[in-house]
Parts: C-alpha cells; sequence; structure tokens
C-alpha cells in the first residue's frame, strides 16, 4: 500500500509539472522592459548578464535566505562594455519551490 501511495504521488506530481507553476523546476524569461514602442534592434548588439543566486531554508519559516552576487542593470551593462542599454530581460530558475533560485538581468545594446 506504501509503494502504491509513494507511485501515485510521484506520479501526480510529475504529471501535473506542466499545470502547476513551479514545484519542481521553473526556467522564465520575460521582458524586463514594457516600452517596446520605440526600441533599437541594431544588427551588432552587446549582451551583457549579471546572476544572483539565492539559497533559502524553507523548515524553520524564519525566511533566512542567503544572496550572493549582483543582478544590477549597469552591472551587466558595464561587464559588456556598452554604452548605451536598449532593452531588458530577465530570467528566473527555481528548483524545489524556490529553495534554490537564480535570477539573471540580460541587458542588449552598444
Amino acid at each position: 500500500m506504501r509503494v502504491l501511495l509513494l507511485g501515485a504521488t510521484l506520479s501526480l506530481t510529475l504529471g501535473l509539472q506542466g499545470c502547476v507553476y513551479g514545484i519542481l523546476y521553473t526556467d522564465v524569461t520575460r521582458p524586463l522592459t514594457r516600452n517596446m514602442d520605440v526600441t533599437p534592434n541594431p544588427e551588432t548588439k552587446l549582451v551583457g548578464k549579471s546572476r544572483l543566486n539565492r539559497l533559502s531554508e524553507p523548515l524553520s519559516g524564519l525566511d533566512i535566505r542567503v544572496e550572493l552576487a549582483s543582478n544590477a542593470i549597469g552591472d551587466a551593462a558595464k561587464q559588456a562594455g556598452m554604452q548605451k542599454i536598449y532593452y531588458a530581460d530577465l530570467r528566473q530558475q527555481s528548483v524545489l519551490l524556490g529553495i534554490w533560485q537564480r535570477t539573471t538581468v540580460i541587458v542588449y545594446g552598444e
């Protein structure tokens, strides 16, 4: 009976992964800027990335977390040697209900 319950739970968890947002793994990229009206898209553009890694402790309920690095737009642009920033994307990755998270800011410009 215990094996059957474990198998049903595992099947449900894996089966609902497409319907439920981020139980085991999430990887979403979306625009960081919403004004797409007059955004230039040059043929030769620089791409800069800055990452923020976060590790959370889920058991105590005290919201204890450790964050490493920076995800500032200016840091990403400086790393790529940009003078102008045209637009940016935000990529969010999460594992096991957010115990481990990575947020990446992707900046495009010249």
